[in-house]
């Protein structure tokens, strides 16, 4: 499983204010799950979408994580609409028991 381990930050593109996001705010990962060569590949997302704090246009941000074959942090990258990433959000495996 992967987590975000982090708060990290957008900077709006209408104002330019900086807007924190605690990924806690957006509830638990979306997962996609298919099986490949070495076992299964995971994608794990946050669909976060939001308004900027201080003049309201909208904001989506995706982070975005695979882990591959699985315990391995595989990949990662933050899709940004409406804004780019300051603070990039830190990704981490967390063994399941």
């Amino acid at each position: 499983m992967i987590e975000i381990t982090n708060k990290f930050s957008v900077k709006c593109k209408k104002c330019g204010t900086e807007n924190e996001i605690d990924i806690n705010d957006f509830g638990v990962a979306e997962i996609n799950s298919e099986e490949r060569n070495m076992g299964y590949e995971t994608e794990y997302y946050w669909n976060c979408v939001f308004d900027c704090f201080k003049c309201s246009n909208s904001l989506e941000v995706i982070p975005r994580a695979f882990e591959y074959p699985i315990g391995v942090l595989n990949y990662e990258d933050v899709e940004c609409h409406g804004c780019k990433i300051i603070i990039k959000p830190e990704f981490s495996i967390v063994n399941e028991e």
